[in-house]
């Protein structure tokens, strides 16, 4: 028996797709041919010292340091369409097949970004940390003042809308309840963030279903980097021995979380 594609219905998980890309610093262009992997300048931080009369100010010195992106990620997605099925179908099934497979391979880019912004600093000060209710594990503005502060020791100055706060649809309903949050209703013509429900405290709030119910991210753009070797490539080829079409579409690309973890933190019910 031969199965024929329904009618076409959107998928949960598509619903989800590229998001985090957008939000942390992409580098895609920079991977040269013959290159496997790019490196990533960061530079310490000057201070500013009190100056006594007769005596010399301390030189300070700029040094440089660097996160290495691999190009580690080769992933594909393939399909084969028999030609029953497209003679048969009552809508265009290599459209449908070929706009699922570029979904699904959003959707992963994300899930591997999202690894990459899971994996905050655990030295002191420790930026993986547990609900202020440690009893409910309900989200309170407590955390969200507790993520805003180690982001600010880090001199992140919430002077610009690259900090994002990242929720799970469990979290919402305890969310909205906090009456500091400014819907995105409000925001006027700012173009939003697919996912956006708010802005609270300096944070620009998304809600993900990648994300697991107990869990929630506070992070500055530059937390995590992406980048794409390879746009995404499409490939046909015949299979004369299913009386078909095989479409392939493949990517080529890494992330990498940045200056060890310290621009992020990560609230979950595993930290406490």
């Amino acid at each position: 028996m031969i199965r024929r594609p329904p009618r076409s219905t959107p998928k949960p998980s598509s619903a989800a797709s590229d998001v985090y890309k957008r939000q942390v610093r992409n580098f895609s262009g920079q991977g040269a041919p013959g290159a496997s992997q790019i490196s990533i300048p960061r530079r310490n931080q000057f201070s500013a010292a009190d100056k006594s009369e007769n005596t010399d100010l301390s030189n300070q010195e700029m040094t440089f340091a660097s996160d290495v992106l691999a190009f580690d990620k080769h992933k594909a997605i393939r399909a084969t369409i028999e030609d029953i099925a497209k003679i048969q179908s009552n809508v265009d099934v290599v459209a449908e097949v070929v706009r699922e497979q570029a979904a699904e391979l959003a959707l992963q880019v994300d899930k591997d970004i999202l690894t990459q912004l899971k994996l905050c600093s655990a030295s002191t000060p420790d930026h993986k940390i547990p609900w202020n209710d440690t009893s409910n594990d309900d989200l309170e503005l407590a955390d969200i003042t507790m993520a805003r502060k180690l982001l600010r020791d880090q001199s992140l100055m919430f002077d610009n809308d690259d900090y994002f706060m990242v929720i799970s649809p469990a979290k919402e309903r305890e969310l909205l309840s906090i009456s500091e949050v400014i819907s995105a209703e409000k925001y006027g013509d700012r173009t939003l963030y697919k996912g956006e429900v708010g802005k609270i405290l300096g944070f620009r709030i998304l809600v993900s279903n990648l994300l697991g119910a107990k869990e929630s991210l506070f992070y500055h753009r530059n937390h995590a980097a992406y980048a794409s070797q390879a746009e995404p490539k499409f490939e046909k080829q015949r299979k004369p021995e299913s009386l078909g079409d095989q479409y392939v579409v493949s990517m080529l690309y890494g992330c990498k979380v940045l200056d060890s973890g310290k621009r992020g933190v990560f609230v979950s019910d595993a930290h406490e």
